[in-house]
């Protein structure tokens, strides 16, 4: 729906842990990479320690145009 409006819908890495020994891995039952904050001077985004997945958040972020970047440990 709102790709009709007109919106750019994007897909942002997000899981939950089906096997409880990848959980105990990351201490972590799930990964959302949504509730990043968008300020003036940059972008608190989330991270959770498993590299590929952080940075590709946050190439995904810098090709939005966005230069500043502050991870914040989930």
């Amino acid at each position: 729906r709102l790709e009709r409006e007109g919106y750019e819908v994007v897909e942002v890495p997000g899981f939950n842990f089906h096997q409880p020994h990848e959980a105990r891995k990351y201490h972590l039952k799930f990964i959302n990479y949504v509730n990043l904050v968008v300020g003036s001077n940059g972008i608190l985004m989330p991270v959770y320690g498993i590299k590929a997945l952080d940075d590709y958040m946050k190439r995904l972020l810098q090709s939005f145009g966005y230069s500043v970047i502050i991870p914040m440990q989930s």
